[in-house]
């Protein structure tokens, strides 16, 4: 009977794990690392290697092959990428640990749209005829500034690419400061009528007239001493 039973035991635990999907263990590690909260996690932990290795001198060919992939990617805009990484990883976390899933997407939206804009413009400060060579070295926006720069001048002209990427900074910044230009406006109206009112209220009251003290000020006394002087001497 024993045998009979471990027979059995055997025969589910074999047929549970035939029952099992194929690289269902794949899938489970895949669901972890693009999680929100992971994914947040490791943008975090980029931003902040990045940003020690763009202030260390000393890099090794790991830490010197990154930022130079970086440099060329985005130019100047290295120094913003361990900005825009951080605060998008802290987005995600704070998203997936505190479960709001209603958590506003147009601050990281504006966010990237402001770095692209500021790729786009120091890549379209450069005349056409070197942006290539510069933006290869990585300087101003780098490749990625390159190719929307130029997209955008062959598309709209010059000033038409500026008018494009000025409406999209706009865009950005109000996606990113969210109701904070609303209710500062706000707050700076609700001064401007209190100030009016204040200005009013005082403007309303007439200033008492002052009682005579008695007292003679000093330069009236100087005043009628020096005038008899002056009489006697003529």
């Amino acid at each position: 009977m024993a045998a009979k039973t471990t027979r059995k035991r055997s025969g589910r635990s074999t047929g549970a794990r035939r029952g099992r999907p194929p690289g269902s263990g794949i899938s489970d590690l895949s669901r972890i690392l693009f999680s929100p909260h992971v994914g947040g996690v490791l943008l975090v932990l980029v931003a902040v290697f990045t940003l020690l290795s763009l202030l260390t001198s000393a890099r090794g060919n790991l830490v010197g092959a990154w930022i130079e992939w970086l440099r060329g990617l985005f130019g100047m805009g290295v120094w913003l990428v361990p900005v825009v990484t951080g605060m998008l990883g802290v987005w995600l976390v704070v998203r997936a640990i505190e479960q709001m899933s209603n958590l506003p997407w147009q601050k990281p939206i504006g966010l990237i749209l402001l770095f692209l804009v500021f790729l786009t413009g120091a890549t379209l400060l450069l005349p056409m005829e070197v942006r290539s060579a510069l933006a290869g070295k990585g300087d101003a926006g780098g490749r990625t500034g390159l190719v929307l720069a130029n997209g955008l001048q062959s598309t709209l002209s010059i000033w038409g690419a500026w008018a494009a990427i000025t409406a999209v900074g706009i865009t950005g910044f109000v996606l990113l400061t969210d109701r904070w230009l609303v209710n500062s406006w706000a707050a700076f109206n609700e001064w401007l009528i209190l100030r009016e009112e204040e200005r009013k209220a005082l403007g309303a009251v007439r200033p008492a007239v002052p009682l005579a003290s008695g007292i003679i000020p000093f330069w009236k006394k100087l005043f009628a001493v020096v005038a008899p002087v002056s009489s006697m001497s003529c």
